[in-house]
Order: C-alpha cells, then structure tokens, then sequence
C-alpha cells in the first residue's frame, strides 16, 4: 500500500496475509505550513498565518482513516486485537513556529479517537 486509494481497497490482513503501508519514502507531509521558527519568533515577530499543505493532497491518508481501517481489519479476529497507535513529530518538522506545531499535532493526533473510543470499548466487552 502506498496511497489512500490502496488503503481502502484492502478488505484482510491476518498471519497468513499481512500488511504494511508506506504512505511517503520519508516523512510524511505535515497538514499546515508556516515560516521556520526563530528565537523569540514568537515574541518579536508578528502572528503567523498558516496555510494548508498542498503536498498534503487526498492520497495521502490521514491518521483517522489509517486508524478506521486498522480496527476495520483487526476487529475480524475473534481473539480480539492489540492497536498501538503512534503518532511522531520528527524533529526537522519541528522548525515550524511553535503555534503551528501544536495546531498540527493536535489536528492530526485527536482526530482518529473522536468517536472511536465507543467501538473499541464495544469490541472489548465482546471478547472479555
């Protein structure tokens, strides 16, 4: 797998069949753009305007929908599942003003769970 499109499209991933997305050959792009940070940017500069990233297009996945197809795919296993979700700002995206930064990661990291958490609870109790 390697876009979004790919990613819906896979309807099994057990032992037998297994699967790994690479969705960039790096890291993948962040959703917002801003000037780098500098020191004292924050207070010696004026407020900064983010702009969404046009690398950031629809075949990229996002966190939420990598996070829907995971339980998708693991709920099928009546022993149920593990999920380990990560979610890591390298350090060269972090040149980014700090205001960005934490607009970005709080973006990307709440949207997977809003929601999510009853159909897990839900999945938990069908196996306890």
């Amino acid at each position: 797998m390697s876009d979004a499109a790919s990613l819906n499209a896979v309807t099994e991933a057990n032992q037998q069949k297994p699967l790994l997305g690479l969705f960039a050959d790096g890291n993948m792009p962040v959703r917002w753009q801003g000037p780098k940070a500098t020191y004292h940017g924050n207070i010696d500069k004026p407020a900064v305007t983010c702009t969404p990233n046009p690398q950031r297009n629809d075949s990229v996945p996002t966190l939420a929908q990598m996070t829907d197809k995971a339980i998708e795919l693991l709920s099928k296993n009546e022993k149920g599942f593990s999920c380990k979700l990560k979610v890591h700002q390298s350090i060269n995206r972090i040149t980014l003003r700090i205001l960005v930064g934490k607009l970005a990661r709080r973006s990307i990291s709440t949207k997977p769970y809003n929601g999510r958490w009853n159909s897990l609870k839900r999945m938990a109790t069908r196996w306890s």
